[in-house]
């Protein structure tokens, strides 16, 4: 017997779309791409042993990255 397995993706539940609006927001803001840089470099030399908190102290900075290239395509 063969299963197949379906995934219903549409643009609301699909990371891959929030992933992308993140990189083309930071290819086209320089500014805010120098920032993600120097966040990330502080928190690498915070939580060198600790990935869970050096991920978890990006997310606003994504989200608010994110939200702010949805507000560009309205």
């Amino acid at each position: 017997m063969i299963w197949l397995r379906l995934w219903h993706r549409t643009r609301r539940n699909n990371p891959d779309v929030g992933r992308m609006l993140f990189r083309n927001y930071l290819r086209q803001h320089d500014d805010r791409a120098l920032a993600y840089s120097t966040l990330k470099r502080n928190l690498a030399e915070q939580f060198p042993y600790d990935g869970d908190r050096y991920t978890s102290e990006k997310r606003a900075f994504i989200s608010e990255i994110v939200c702010a290239a949805q507000k560009d395509m309205e």
